[in-house]
């Protein structure tokens, strides 16, 4: 398990009908729930990253730092070759997060959400 989960994460997610609990992490700061990520098979080789944010943790770099391992460790053990992310275009602070983990912008959804708000399309390919 230290292996595999770094310091400060804890297999969370046990709904399996959204995410694999093997490849979903919970960041708690203090005993306090900040969030959940992971990674989602979406077909051999591709996976869907996810954040769920409930409150922002007030040490941002500590958590960037961990939530970036979690995503690596997570691309090690799927061999995922392809890593995809979707953000609302104005939310800049998730654009800023997902730019800070490596991802690239690849496309633009126009409209793509109930409220007629655009996606940001990105993504981390492993050549």
């Amino acid at each position: 398990m230290e292996t595999t989960v770094p310091a400060g994460w804890f297999d969370a997610t046990g709904l399996r009908r959204l995410a694999d609990p093997s490849l979903s992490v919970s960041f708690y700061e203090e005993g306090v729930y900040c969030g959940s990520a992971g990674l989602f098979r979406l077909w051999h080789g591709v996976y869907e990253a996810w954040l769920v944010l409930h409150h922002a943790p007030r040490d941002t770099w500590a958590f960037l730092h961990q939530l970036t391992t979690a995503y690596r460790l997570g691309a090690r053990m799927t061999r995922a070759h392809r890593i995809q992310a979707y953000c609302l275009a104005e939310y800049t602070s998730g654009l800023a997060v997902a730019k800070r983990l490596g991802f690239s912008r690849e496309a633009v959804l126009s409209c793509a959400t109930p409220t007629k708000t655009d996606l940001i399309v990105l993504a981390k390919v492993r050549r």
